[in-house]
């Protein structure tokens, strides 16, 4: 059986362009992939990560470094610290320690409410369940 000049091209082309489309290990590249970044906060060794929202009153407490996200590409790293960090004001909640609480303020009666890494996802879920009810 012979081959068409048009079928020989395209075998060709395959051909040229297949070890293009493959990486080191011979498997096609993966597409960039995206992550939802965590926001975090940092005050001083201490990482604080949000995962809930309160419009409970809190007083302004200390300066925090606000983590940056880095969610797209293929080695999608989330949150991470840059050198230089942006400065946030942190706020604390009257019924929970600063070490395992703080808030960052989204709007003018709103905070977002971040809890310190360290604690039990137990924990974490009750102080966002008692600080997303609404008595202050």
């Amino acid at each position: 059986m012979s081959m068409t000049p048009v079928g020989a091209s395209l075998l060709l082309m395959a051909a040229l362009l297949l070890p293009a489309c493959s990486t080191e290990q011979g498997a096609v590249d993966e597409p960039a992939t995206a992550s939802d970044c965590t926001r975090q906060i940092r005050v001083g060794s201490t990482v604080y990560s949000s995962f809930g929202a309160t419009e409970r009153r809190a007083s302004r407490h200390t300066k925090a470094e606000r983590a940056d996200c880095e969610d797209v590409g293929h080695n999608a790293r989330d949150s991470v610290f840059p050198e230089e960090p942006e400065l946030v004001t942190a706020w604390n909640f009257a019924t929970y320690p600063s070490e395992k609480v703080l808030a960052v303020r989204y709007d003018r009666d709103s905070f977002f409410v971040f809890t310190a890494d360290s604690l039990s996802a137990s924990e974490r879920d009750q102080i966002l369940k008692d600080l997303s009810q609404r008595s202050n």
